[in-house]
């Protein structure tokens, strides 16, 4: 196989998550190898990445396009259950996007699955906590420990319903 951006996609392709798992828990073991005498990592993969990585479909082949579609994608659209799972176990970026803009929840729930859809939208909750508490630690002290429980009300009111109608009267 040629190179990791393929290899991926030809495992999600052919539903073979037994592959893929194995694939993946061992390029993760690469990684670790590559770490330098500090610990360090000299590459910049990162297996708890989460949100704002702009650049983590060019430096991580897990969520990298082919053809538009990234491998958490590619799984969704084919309906490989298990091939998600693991994507999701190796940390795949939930709010990455296809060429035509499209999440990965998006696509589950455009094939209806409660099942893919439930485990998309945990990961994603957790990718967006762990963001947040990596960007902003105080803010996310502030968030869970210090505000209690609040009560929100929005009220709607519309004024200008006369000039929408006259609007309507017009090209109606």
């Amino acid at each position: 196989m040629s190179s990791d951006l393929t290899v991926i996609h030809r495992l999600v392709w052919f539903n073979d998550h037994g592959t893929l798992d194995s694939y993946l828990k061992e390029r993760v073991a690469n990684e670790i190898d590559k770490d330098d005498s500090n610990g360090h990592k000299q590459n910049s993969f990162d297996s708890d990445k989460s949100l704002g990585n702009i650049n983590s479909s060019e430096t991580d082949p897990i969520d990298r396009k082919f053809r538009g579609l990234a491998p958490i994608h590619l799984a969704i659209q084919l309906g490989h259950e298990e091939c998600v799972k693991v994507l999701i176990k190796h940390g795949a970026d939930m709010l990455c996007t296809t060429d035509l803009g499209f999440l990965p929840l998006q696509e589950a729930t455009s094939l209806g699955s409660r099942e893919m859809m439930k485990e998309l939208l945990l990961k994603r909750h957790e990718q967006i906590r762990n963001y947040v508490y990596k960007r902003q630690p105080h803010l996310y002290k502030v968030v869970k420990d210090e505000i209690e429980s609040f009560y929100f009300e929005m009220n709607w009111d519309f004024k200008s319903w006369g000039k929408f109608s006259q609007f309507k009267r017009m090209f109606c």
